[in-house]
C-alpha cells in the first residue's frame, strides 16, 4: 500500500504534516496549500512512500514540489547558463529506508484504524436506531 505525505520544510528539516492514501487528494491538497499567499515554511513537497516486499525496504519518491522550489531551480539553471556552466540536473533517485522505519507505515495504520473505528461507530448507530424503530412499533 502506498501513502502520500505532505511535508513542510521548517528550521532546515522536512516534517510530515498530512498523510493521504490517495495520490490525487494529496496532490490537490498540496496545490491548494501552495497557492496560499502567506505561508510560514521554507518549502512544500509530497512524498510517495511504499514498502517493497522484495527488498524489505521503504521507498520514498518526491512527486510534487512547491512553486517556490521550482522558481529557485529555474533561477539556478538560468545562472548556470549565464556563467557557461552545465545546468544542474534534477535528482531522479528513489530513496530507500530499511524495514526498521515504521513512521510512514504507522501513520497509515493509524489512519486506517480511525477509518475502521468511524465505520464501526456508524454501524452501532444504525443498529441502535433500527432497534429503537422496531421497539416503537
Amino acid at each position: 500500500m502506498k501513502s502520500y505525505e505532505i511535508q513542510f520544510r521548517r528550521d532546515g528539516a522536512w516534517k510530515t504534516e498530512l498523510v493521504h492514501e490517495d495520490r490525487e487528494s494529496a496532490l490537490s491538497e498540496a496545490r491548494r496549500i501552495d497557492q496560499k499567499a502567506k505561508r510560514n515554511d521554507d518549502g512544500l513537497r509530497v512524498v510517495e512512500t511504499y514498502f517493497d516486499e522484495r527488498t524489505q525496504e521503504y521507498k520514498h519518491k518526491t512527486i510534487f514540489r512547491d512553486a517556490k522550489f521550482q522558481k529557485q531551480m529555474s533561477e539556478k539553471i538560468q545562472n548556470s547558463r549565464e556563467a557557461g556552466k552545465p545546468a544542474p540536473k534534477a535528482k531522479k533517485t528513489v530513496q530507500t529506508t530499511s524495514g526498521n522505519r515504521k513512521r510512514s507505515s504507522t501513520m497509515v495504520e493509524i489512519n486506517m484504524i480511525h477509518t475502521y473505528l468511524y465505520a464501526s461507530f456508524l454501524a452501532v448507530i444504525s443498529f441502535a436506531s433500527g432497534v429503537l424503530t422496531v421497539g416503537l412499533l
